[in-house]
């Protein structure tokens, strides 16, 4: 197709781009994609871009790989952003940061009319691609709609559209067996020489057709120190990095298991899991070494299974391996460990790891030493579960709770004692796990105060529990915590009090089950009817605790929320905004936690207090200057515009669009977001 100078390729598909806005963008591939996309374009990251007659947008894109990626307006859709459709080959594969940065590198060539060259009949992307009949326009006649399991003809099987011909597997089938034996050797001679990784497939299988599997089994040894000694990196951000490349190694280590190898490749395996852990320790990349290796790991575990090792033996190799490893490397290993082993098997697994137990240093008590505790309480697990199933569970549960009382797994022990309904033991264990748990660990003292309260709801004392929900909500103030509060308090039969209680600490800040130095200081009528929680000793013997003064008005205003009082949920908004307006003037140190939710909650009933929140919480996002939360105060002041339409207002938003572009008028990013808000197209000026 003649292009003349200055003007884009297929002057008629461009048109149909140039009304696309930033909404739609927002609204086909979310704010984050739109963002990365953008930041994709700006960086150069699109390349060689063409544009096929139909309008089909093609292009490269580096990102951690090279990616093939194509974007097309369906505009049989009724909303532009349905319209937009992409694929791409990168893992996420349809609306694409990816796909963002090719349509925008389009719009900016037909803004600046650029010339866009014409996609080529046989470029390799229509190939990397594949088809996509459902969403991709009529591209004329090209025969019957391919089979799934087909494939591509190469360069020069494409009709004017760009869609390539396909070719089905049985055809290709049918090709490869009217050659000569002559012909097919010649044939994967030429491939071999094109293609490395096809030489080493067939020069591994000429190894193992002869019999010289050690010969293999070294060289894989070799690949494997190789490629673990590689540095693993990557930059998201600039597109570029290496990682070390694990396929060749997995492919050879599933030939030699097909030939009968397991027992080498599991003798490899510990080696190649020490040294896979070295490489992910020192490695700088989002996980996709750990993943590699895993892979491989798999066909470790799946060799371990068809070993001639005794079942002992591969179970016990399996637990050491997955004790050792921290990044889930090993969950191939289950292949072995899910295998219904008899219970004579797992009983001497048990004796084996109870003689490991036994033969451990000495390992210090939760608190003192993390690590040490925690690779003590792996193993003394792996112990209880061999004892379950090899028939010894009463061993189990003694062993269980000996590790609690010496080294301090006292959650593991606690459940276990629930489980067999001793409820008296699990209570006085919980007890003492709080006594002995240091309060850094303020996780497993909530587990373990939780179990206590379990146990008291088994044995009819119901004031415990209600006493540590009453506890917690003070200390953490929160609506689903009133809740909890209030539930048990009820069955305890002092729910009134209680209730009493917990609002006039929002209301006031103090703690009703507080001493007070000062008798005048007021409080609940009624004296506090609940206990002292359960906690550690070193908490407890603190003296006590005084709350931060003055209400919590956040509660108070998610309460009012939940409850549907809008009157409410004003009156405790505007004496926290008055409240923060005291300690920081007029300048705001931020937007409140609940403004969106305050405005949503009483638009109905005070569309004009709801307008003004969205505008103040869209000013403050603004102000901040940061190009990633612009989005954020687009959407809120796009909720503002809604609200004013729905009331009959939409005239006034001229005026508050225009106010708001006047306040932030340098902010060239924000003003693109508000562009899309208006409806204005991308391409400001299409030079034709």
């Amino acid at each position: 197709m003649s292009v003349e100078k200055g003007e884009p390729a297929g002057r008629e598909p461009a048109a149909r781009w140039e009304k696309l806005t930033w909404s739609d963008l927002v609204d086909w591939a979310g704010s984050g994609s739109v963002t990365r996309g953008k930041g994709y374009q700006k960086q150069g990251y699109v390349r060689e871009l063409c544009v096929s007659e139909a309008g089909v947008l093609l292009a490269w894109v580096q990102g951690r790989r090279r990616y093939a990626t194509r974007v097309h307006l369906d505009t049989t859709k009724h909303r532009r952003a349905d319209r937009i459709v992409s694929r791409c080959s990168c893992p996420v594969g349809l609306a694409c940061k990816h796909a963002v940065a090719v349509l925008l590198e389009y719009l900016t060539a037909i803004e600046k009319g650029t010339e866009v060259p014409e996609a080529p009949e046989g470029d390799e992307r229509w190939t990397v691609l594949g088809p996509d009949d459902a969403s991709l326009p009529d591209y004329g006649e090209v025969g019957d709609l391919p089979h799934e399991d087909g494939v591509w003809e190469g360069a020069g099987a494409f009709p004017r559209s760009g869609r390539p011909k396909r070719v089905t597997s049985e055809d290709l089938r049918s090709h490869l067996e009217s050659k000569s034996p002559e012909a097919l050797v010649g044939l994967i001679v030429r491939f071999c020489e094109r293609h490395p990784e096809i030489r080493r497939a067939l020069e591994d299988d000429c190894a193992l057709a002869a019999g010289r599997h050690s010969q293999l089994l070294r060289d894989v040894r070799r690949e494997m120190l190789s490629v673990t000694a590689e540095d693993a990196w990557w930059n998201g951000w600039k597109g570029e990095g290496s990682l070390p490349d694990y396929s060749g190694l997995e492919t050879r280590l599933r030939m030699l298991l097909g030939h009968g190898q397991a027992d080498g490749i599991v003798e490899l395996g510990r080696e190649f899991l020490e040294r896979g852990i070295d490489q992910i320790e020192r490695s700088s990349d989002e996980g996709e070494t750990a993943w590699a290796i895993g892979k491989c790991m798999k066909v470790v575990g799946e060799a371990l299974m068809q070993s001639g090792r005794p079942a002992e033996e591969k179970i016990l190799y399996a637990i050491e391996s997955m004790l050792a490893d921290d990044y889930g490397l090993c969950e191939g290993f289950a292949i072995v460990l899910d295998q219904s082993w008899n219970e004579a098997v797992w009983s001497a697994v048990a004796d084996r790891l109870r003689d490991r137990l036994e033969g451990e240093p000495t390992a210090p008590k939760k608190g003192d030493d993390w690590i040490g505790s925690y690779r003590r309480e792996q193993l003394s697990g792996w112990a209880i579960e061999a004892l379950d199933k090899g028939g010894r569970s009463g061993e189990g549960t003694r062993l269980c709770v000996a590790e609690a009382e010496q080294f301090g797994s006292y959650t593991r022990a606690v459940r276990r004692l629930l489980q067999g309904k001793d409820h008296d033991g699990a209570g006085r264990l919980a007890k003492a796990g709080l006594e002995g748990t240091p309060p850094l660990y303020a996780g497993i003292l909530d587990e373990l105060q939780d179990l206590m309260c379990e146990a008291a709801e088994e044995t009819g004392d119901l004031m415990l529990p209600a006493a540590v929900a009453a506890d917690r909500f003070f200390r953490r103030p929160s609506v689903a915590g009133l809740r909890e509060v209030m539930e048990r308090s009820k069955k305890a039969g002092c729910e009134e009090v209680v209730t009493n209680g917990a609002m006039a600490f929002l209301e006031t800040g103090r703690r009703p089950d507080a001493e007070r130095e000062d008798p005048s200081e007021g409080g609940p009528e009624d004296p506090w009817p609940l206990p002292p929680p359960p906690e550690p000793e070193e908490q407890a013997s603190r003296p006590a605790r005084r709350p931060p003064g003055g209400p919590h008005y956040q509660v108070l205003i998610d309460l009012a929320i939940d409850e549907n009082r809008p009157d409410d949920v004003l009156k405790w908004y505007d004496e926290l905004d008055a409240a923060r307006k005291r300690q920081h003037g007029d300048w705001r140190a931020g937007p409140l936690d609940s403004e969106e939710a305050v405005a949503e909650a009483v638009a109905s009933s005070h569309p004009d207090r709801a307008i003004a929140i969205y505008r103040q919480a869209a000013d403050y996002v603004a102000s901040k200057t940061n190009t990633r939360t612009y989005p954020e105060a687009g959407r809120l002041l796009k909720r503002a515009k809604r609200l004013l339409e729905k009331n009959g207002r939409g005239g006034e938003w001229a005026t508050v669009v225009e106010e708001f572009r006047s306040k932030h008028r340098r902010k060239r990013r924000l003003m693109e977001v508000i562009d899309g808000i208006e409806g204005r197209p991308i391409v400001k000026k299409s030079r034709k």
